[in-house]
This record gives structure tokens, sequence and C-alpha cells, in this order.
């Protein structure tokens, strides 16, 4: 069944988009909603990527830089994942949530971070990396938002836009949600390769590539921070369904492994719905997302 609601809410903000009228911008990402799980929640949508995750960190291991100012940065998980890189790095984090700038500087107490728009704000400095991971999907102008990075960064910037890949889009497809305050869009790759162009690279100085957020569904590292994050009434339906004992739950990954042995030596299948995750969690490991990398010359 259709989500009428939500359609309204989309085609209501698209007339004001129109008409010039973007009322409660950010409301959704300053506010967050989740409350008692926020943290979590955040957490869950980190890991939820871990394909990309990982391309991304095989791209910041082979390049040399000091400074990182990372948009969108939540709750400060980055620099604690990849913390063999960052905790060498002065880092920079932007958010729009005060709640999640909280949590993140107690994630991250190195780092500095700042609560503002980014595209209004003239906090920013330049920076050798910026990055910045499912952001530029709700701005309400993607292309100023990808050329303000272009330009506040002196060597390398990655950016990934999850809603998909578009290569078949002349212009991006923009929609208004006024009851979250937030933008909806898919990216069209020829924009994309427009606004590159018009600040000044060359087209050896960046790419766009398609990426898939997963190439499985569940990993032993989703076991193993499912664990690590249950009570006691969860972990003892781990242990009937899946028939491990609590020592080997104890020695399962928790970051961005990608085996799959334990999983496969389960008792019974192990679920997304079984480690808490959403019913639609399927969904997000099979729609590809698109990557822009740059890469400075000068």
């Amino acid at each position: 069944m259709k989500d009428f609601k939500a359609i309204f809410n989309t085609y209501s903000g698209r007339i004001k988009h129109d008409l010039g009228f973007k009322t409660e911008l950010g409301k959704k990402f300053k506010e967050g909603g989740f409350e008692e799980d926020h943290e979590d929640y955040y957490l869950r949508m980190f890991f939820s990527k871990l394909s990309a995750m990982k391309n991304f960190y095989e791209f910041i291991k082979n390049e040399k830089f000091d400074s990182v100012l990372e948009i969108g940065c939540s709750t400060g998980l980055l620099p604690i994942i990849f913390s063999d890189i960052f905790s060498k790095k002065r880092y920079t984090g932007i958010d729009l949530s005060q709640k999640s700038l909280d949590i993140a500087k107690n994630n991250f107490s190195n780092g500095v971070f700042i609560c503002d728009d980014f595209l209004k704000t003239q906090k920013i400095k330049y920076y050798d990396l910026v990055v910045s991971f499912d952001v530029i999907d709700h701005v309400y102008n993607p292309d100023l938002f990808l050329s303000k990075i272009i330009k506040s960064t002196k060597k390398f910037s990655y950016i990934r836009s999850y809603r998909g890949f578009f290569p078949s889009l002349e212009n991006h497809k923009m929609h208004y949600r006024s009851n979250e305050g937030i933008y909806l869009n898919d990216l069209s790759v020829s924009q994309i390769e427009k606004v590159c162009l018009q600040t000044n690279l060359s087209k050896n100085e960046f790419q766009i590539y398609k990426q898939l957020p997963r190439n499985k569904i569940l990993y032993d590292s989703d076991l193993g921070r499912a664990w690590k994050t249950s009570n006691e009434e969860s972990k003892k339906q781990l242990l009937d369904k899946t028939g491990f004992s609590r020592e080997e739950f104890e020695k399962l990954p928790t970051k961005l492994e990608d085996s799959t042995v334990m999983l496969e030596k389960s008792k019974t299948i192990i679920t997304p719905k079984l480690l808490g995750l959403s019913e639609s969690y399927n969904e997000h490991t099979m729609k590809p997302s698109t990557i822009i990398k740059i890469l400075k010359s000068n």
C-alpha cells in the first residue's frame, strides 16, 4: 500500500520549493527523533554501508593528509571506527544536530565540532580531506554543496549519495517533505560532472562511480555488534537461535569485517529482524550509491 501521507507531503513540499518556501529546513536532522536509541540508530546506519566504508578506508589509507572535515558527522563514528588513521589527524566535524554533536564530543574528544549549516557557515576553512556520507541527498542546493566541498579541500574529497546511481538523469530530481523539513535528491551523474568542471577541476581530478552499500545482507560483524549491544534477554534469544556459546559470541568481529563463517554455522538462519534491524534492511543492501571522489593535482 502506498504511503499517501508521504506522497502528499512530498508534492506539497515540491510546490513550496517551486514558490521559494523552504519551511522547517533541516528539522529532522536538527531534532533527531530517535531519542532513547539515538546513538544506536546512527551506529546501525553507519554499518549498513559497510562496503562503501571499506571502499573509503582503502582510499584514505593510501593518501597523505593532516587535516579533515566531515560534513554531517552525526555522533562522531568515523574517527572512532577509523581511529588508526584519524587519531593522528586534525579532525573537524560539522552537523545540524547539537544532540548528535554532544555525543560526538564524548566519542572523539580530540576533534573540533561545529553546529551549523555547511552551506551557510563562515566557520569552514581549508582541509586536506573533506568527506561527507549521505548528506548531499538531503541538502537544498546539491550543486552549491558539491562546489563548496571542492573549494574547501586542498587535496581530496569523498562524497557518498545513498539514494541511488542515476546516469540517465539530465538534471537532479529534488523533492521536499515539509513534515520533516528535508529534501530527497536523486543526483544526475552528468550534472555532478558539470559542477566539477565548472569548479575548475579537470576530468582527471574527479571520479563518479557506482558503489553497492554491501555485498551481502549480513556478516559475522553484524552478529557481533548485535551481541555487544543486546540486553540479557536478547542475548539468550541469540544463544538459542544460533546454538553458539557465549565464548563464541565474545570472539565475533564488530567492525568492518565481512566474513560469514559463523553465520553459516548457525543452527537457524540469521535474519536482519533477529538482529534488531528494520524489515527494509534487505533493500538497503541492493540499491547502489553514487561515489564522488576528488583528487586535486596541485
